[in-house]
């Protein structure tokens, strides 16, 4: 999806939802400008949400900057270097209460313009608890990622083994 310039509104008016798993892109148009993406979530779902622009090749945004908020509008997360330190932004959020939520797209420091993508997705886990045999699982792509989901006992001792 892609959303013309200059109409994304910075606040809970906005018009415009990214539920996931969607991408669009758009752009900061002016030194200060916010874009706000609405997103429902439900209760007990991980999701991971990325702001891209120069440092990945997916814009020209230099330092994108992403914000999480709730639906009376306070932030509950953001994030200016993805925990890879490419640049990009990402998030990764679990609600304890499903609903109406906010993405904040920005510049760090509020002080450049560019075009940048954003996305939601809510990773799919494998369903089996793994307990004894090996699960098997493969990433097809550059930069892939494969999730579990694994219910651990206080007190209890873990080993967890990968094969190249």
């Amino acid at each position: 999806m892609t959303v013309a310039a200059d109409q994304i509104p910075g606040n809970s008016a906005t018009s415009v939802n990214l539920n996931g798993p969607r991408t669009a892109t758009s752009a900061i148009d002016f030194i200060g400008d916010k874009d706000w993406f609405a997103v429902d979530l439900l209760a007990g779902v991980a999701y991971v949400f990325d702001l891209q622009g120069s440092p990945s090749g997916n814009g020209t945004l230099a330092d994108p900057f992403l914000r999480l908020f709730n639906s009376d509008s306070h932030q509950l997360l953001s994030n200016d270097e993805e925990g890879l330190r490419t640049g990009d932004a990402r998030l990764l959020f679990t609600s304890t209460i499903g609903g109406r939520y906010y993405l904040g797209a920005e510049e760090s420091g509020n002080n450049a313009t560019g075009s940048y993508r954003i996305s939601s997705a809510a990773p799919a886990f494998a369903n089996p608890v793994i307990n004894g045999p090996a699960l098997a699982s493969s990433i097809d792509t550059l930069g892939g990622e494969a999730w579990f989901r694994i219910d651990l006992t206080q007190g209890q001792g873990y080993g967890f083994y990968e094969n190249v």
